[in-house]
């Protein structure tokens, strides 16, 4: 963050005037929002992020009773969006719903036009989202290990497909190739329609599908849903264990969607913005709603926040370094 002249600022304000700063951040707690708040979205209307965005904002405005304007700018991997956002006042009123890529990126991209720490306050997490490693039922398989031992013998005729370079998709089949000893290429798919479909029909012989894509296959007699990355096992397949049950290491960070607002934006609207967001979520009617698109409800504290996605970058970029993951 931008912190070493807005520190000594501070500093001096602090020593020279604290009641002053005391009551300013007692006001800006009390009458934030006092106009309408936008919300930047690195991706288009229509897809996940939106689905988010406005499962949350509908409530959170009528709460906060004020307008809340979702404002779309997608494109070059989120960057376009969220260097917007970094250069826009730190006042509360341009936030951005920011995902795992905040953590990914930095690790294999060059010249991102954004520091995920230094430019952004995390407030909360909104959700939280795993994938499925699913195989082609046409496979003479039913477990991860047998699928492993399969592509070992197989390697020329596989294809392990994600459902985007970068991807935490991507990530996890690197993982899996190296830990499992298989030199099947990795294949990567422009979104997860197009992975889930080539795997339904047999041309794929597995690949990593995020868990609110794969719901609807579930029990499919086209695929067969074998692992699951993250901590836990998925609500909507229980009887899936998790890849680091079956041994497998560092599949345990989770992907995520949070807002985010710019750096140096006052702490104390930092945490009116979660505390309200936490009571929108804590609705059970929003919790559900997220569940059945086979999201995990999320609420952290803003810290709590920072410091998931400060433990889960170093995991990421461990990976891209062993297995020299580059996005140019």
């Amino acid at each position: 963050m931008k912190r070493s002249g807005f520190l000594a600022a501070a500093i001096s304000t602090l020593l020279l005037s604290t009641p002053v700063m005391a009551q300013t951040s007692s006001t800006a707690d009390r009458t934030f929002p006092n106009k309408p708040v936008k919300i930047i979205s690195p991706y288009p209307a229509g897809g996940g992020a939106d689905f988010i965005l406005r499962t949350l904002t509908v409530p959170l405005s009528e709460l906060w009773g004020q307008p809340i304007v979702i404002d779309y700018k997608p494109g070059a991997g989120a960057a376009i969006a969220l260097s917007y956002v970094a250069k826009q006042p730190a006042d509360g009123y341009t936030l951005v719903i920011g995902n795992t890529v905040m953590v990914q990126a930095p690790a294999i991209t060059p010249k991102l036009p954004y520091d995920t720490f230094r430019d952004f306050a995390p407030i909360t997490r909104l959700v939280s989202t795993d994938d499925f490693l699913v195989a082609s039922s046409t496979l003479p398989i039913r477990t991860t290990q047998e699928f492993v031992e399969l592509a070992r013998k197989s390697s020329k005729d596989f294809g392990i497909g994600s459902y985007g370079n970068g991807t935490g998709s991507h990530f996890h089949v690197e993982l899996l190739r190296s830990q499992g000893g298989i030199e099947a290429p990795h294949i990567a798919f422009s979104g997860g329609v197009p992975l889930i479909t080539a795997i339904m029909g047999g041309q794929l012989a597995a690949g990593f599908m995020d868990v609110s894509g794969t719901r609807t296959h579930i029990g499919s007699d086209k695929v067969r849903v074998l692992a699951v990355t993250g901590l836990a096992r998925s609500r909507l397949a229980p009887n899936v264990p998790t890849m680091t049950e079956l041994g497998f290491q560092m599949f345990e960070p989770s992907g995520f969607a949070g807002l985010f607002a710019p750096a140096q934006t006052p702490k104390a609207i930092v945490n009116k913005i979660a505390q309200d967001v936490r009571t929108i979520l804590a609705r059970p009617e929003i919790n559900q709603k997220y569940i059945d698109a086979g999201l995990t409800p999320r609420s952290d504290t803003p810290e709590a926040f920072e410091a998931l996605m400060r433990a889960d970058e170093q995991v990421w970029r461990k990976i891209a370094t062993q297995s020299n993951i580059r996005v140019e």
